[in-house]
């Protein structure tokens, strides 16, 4: 009785489909053989779309999909962030002692009544870790968070303004739920979380196939 939500949040899109309307389907790993012995983990296993999605074909990009009884998606909140690049001097006094590395890139936007900052902090010719703070109207300092690369994770490129890119965004993306800003990361092996803009909440994490 659930349905599939599919949202772009990019076009502000939403697609209702019944999942007794879907086929469902699987197809092998690219990195299985037909002579392997086969269990179910080396099958990708999903629905059929493509009869039923009127999207741009293309592969669903900036879109998120749920199964549920109920919409979880808030429409029309989302905005691409486009980052103005500042220098040091410019950031807010409470900001300057974060950063404690001589070299970084600053960025700033603002949305909503809420200031978000970004810094890049460089070693060795590359980003070492990147820290988003995130201030109210009244200049206090309302969420931060550090991002660091790992095995299979590296930076995206920040969003310029006017620019193609569009990895990061934010805005209200599910119902009863914090705001959120996502697309600092990018995951080899998986997706990045979903951040949740309020102190000690917890991230959500995307399920999703990213294998190889």
């Amino acid at each position: 009785n659930d349905t599939l939500y599919l949202y772009n949040y990019e076009f502000n899109k939403l697609k209702k489909i019944p999942i007794n309307e879907l086929s469902s389907l699987a197809y092998l790993s690219p990195y299985i053989s037909d002579n392997d012995e086969k269990s179910y983990q080396d099958y990708m296993i999903g629905f059929r779309l493509e009869q039923n999605i009127s999207f741009d074909n293309s592969k669903y990009s900036n879109t998120f999909a749920c199964f549920g009884t109920e919409n979880p998606f808030v429409e029309n909140q989302m905005v691409r962030i486009e980052w103005e690049k500042i220098s040091p001097k410019d950031l807010p006094n409470q900001l300057r002692n974060i950063n404690t590395q001589s070299q970084s890139y600053i960025y700033k936007f603002k949305f909503n009544n809420k200031t978000y900052f970004l810094q890049d902090l460089i070693g060795e010719d590359e980003i070492k870790e990147r820290i988003l703070t995130i201030l109210d109207k009244k200049n206090n300092i309302i969420f931060t968070k550090k991002f660091i690369k790992g095995e299979g994770a590296e930076f995206q490129n920040v969003n310029p303004k006017n620019g193609e890119s569009d990895y990061q965004w934010t805005g209200n993306l599910l119902r009863n739920q914090p705001s959120v800003i996502f697309g600092f990361l990018s995951e080899s092996f998986g997706c990045e979380s979903i951040t949740f803009i309020k102190e000690n909440f917890s991230t959500l994490y995307i399920n999703c196939d990213n294998r190889h």
